[in-house]
């Protein structure tokens, strides 16, 4: 009886496949975990500075009689900026 040859059955390539994207998940997640903990220390830093998300230049508030309205202008182009930057860096890391 000759025995043919067997290639793993298509159940375990997936959960060898699934093993390979949790590698690769753990990573995303523990990259995210350090942007957090960066944008953390940069928003202490801010109020340490005087500057709190929502008080930098170019943050409008606007008063009426029964409403307030605010516009972080400042603080969502200094995101802006930053969120930029990382995302440049890591694809110049992945290359």
């Amino acid at each position: 009886m000759a025995h043919a040859t067997r290639f793993a059955h298509p159940c375990l390539q997936a959960s060898i496949t699934a093993q390979v994207d949790n590698e690769a998940m753990g990573r995303v997640l523990i990259g995210a975990g350090f942007v957090l903990i960066a944008a953390g220390l940069f928003m202490i830093g801010l109020k340490h500075m005087g500057l709190g998300v929502g008080r930098l230049p170019g943050d409008l508030v606007w008063r009426g009689k029964r409403t307030t309205v605010y516009l972080p202008l400042g603080t969502s182009l200094l995101l802006s900026v930053l969120l930029s930057l990382v995302l440049y860096l890591l694809s110049r890391m992945r290359r």
